[in-house]
């Protein structure tokens, strides 16, 4: 399988959690994602995960995987705007 992942000679190999076990900050997205909320029954073809801006991908894209990357704020800067945009936010999220 991979380094630390093993799985017993009569197992099924789950493509998807090996990759979430190897790369634990990629974030299943697209069609990976529609497919894990239930919202399609087609597997897909190609993993997607979404990762934040700098996380090396070398090793996801050489397995064939299509990786999307974001800018994501520290926490103290998502609070603060958070708190500056009180009407823009949902009251649930700001409680």
């Amino acid at each position: 399988m991979a380094h630390g992942i093993y799985l017993a000679p009569d197992a099924w190999e789950d493509g998807m959690y090996i990759l979430q076990s190897r790369y634990q900050q990629a974030v299943f997205s697209y069609e990976a994602a529609l497919y894990l909320l239930d919202l399609t029954e087609r597997e897909p073809l190609r993993y997607t995960v979404t990762v934040k801006k700098g996380y090396r991908t070398t090793n996801i894209t050489a397995q064939g995987v299509k990786v999307y990357t974001v800018h994501v704020y520290n926490v103290e800067r998502t609070i603060c705007d958070i708190l500056q945009s009180r009407s823009q936010v949902e009251i649930q999220n700001r409680q």
